[in-house]
């Protein structure tokens, strides 16, 4: 198996990956601080709940977003398996050529959708990932990494709402029953999820005009995109750990480079 650990703003999504399977994940918290050693205590304890023997990982890999975490996690990493794991960067050698302005500025986890989705679907493609922030990544014919555009996700767009005014409530955002608020809260939480859904829409379209099809494959990933795929016409499939698949791809593209 092969620990693949993806550092988000909110959180880290931890994956076991045996082949195309995942056959134990974790989420951690990415806002308390830890160190190495304590990190490598919550690692272990995540493991012992599942009956995961550390021993079985041949490898693992890092990609993060969070620069303070990125040491504290490969020195756990180091201290559970006695060898340091590998650290992608913009710079890393994968299967999808990086056509970012500057390679060394995009995020790993784009970077990581855009190796997965392209070996499970193709290109060209777009890769729609709802997290804490709302990416679009672009991925041309011949296999070159375009970029893409960022936007809030739902809860930075309800806490901007709640912060900016004096009256609308703070609000966990869920599928509407209808896009017609009669209360407060229904309203914010109908333009939050809806406007979200409708500009994604929009996005495809117009990226997919700029790539000269008529139609991009697109597909949803990320911890919201079970909520948000199914309501969204321009995605045909939804997984929700693509970015820890290709965190993995990464790693064994590595592999073989250096046999």
């Amino acid at each position: 198996m092969i620990l693949a650990i993806d550092i988000g703003n909110t959180q880290a999504t931890l994956g076991a990956l045996d082949g195309d399977r995942v056959a134990h994940s974790w989420r951690l918290s990415t806002r308390a601080p830890r160190t190495a050693d304590e990190q490598a205590v919550f690692l272990r304890g995540c493991f012992d709940l599942d009956g995961v023997d550390p021993r079985g990982f041949t490898d693992a890999v890092i990609g993060s977003v969070v620069t303070h975490l990125t040491p504290v996690y490969a020195a756990a990493c180091e201290r559970l398996f006695g060898r340091a794991p590998l650290i992608v960067n913009g710079h890393t050698p994968m299967p999808v050529r990086n056509g970012y302005a500057d390679p060394a500025a995009v995020g790993v986890d784009r970077l990581a959708n855009a190796v997965a989705g392209v070996r499970r679907y193709g290109c060209p493609l777009i890769v729609v990932d709802f997290g804490t922030a709302i990416t679009l990544d672009v991925i041309s014919a011949d296999n070159v990494y375009l970029g893409g555009v960022i936007a809030p996700g739902p809860d930075l767009m309800a806490k901007s709402l709640s912060s900016g005014t004096s009256r609308l409530p703070r609000i966990v955002i869920e599928k509407p029953a209808s896009a017609i608020g009669r209360h407060t809260r229904d309203s914010v939480n109908a333009g939050v999820f809806y406007g979200i859904a409708g500009a994604v829409e929009s996005l495809v379209v117009r990226i997919s005009r700029e790539l000269g099809v008529s139609a991009c494959k697109t597909v949803a990933t990320g911890g919201l995109a079970p909520r948000f795929a199914p309501e969204i016409a321009a995605i045909s499939a939804c997984e929700p750990f693509l970015t820890l698949f290709g965190l993995k791809e990464i790693q064994e593209y590595q592999s073989r480079a250096h046999a």
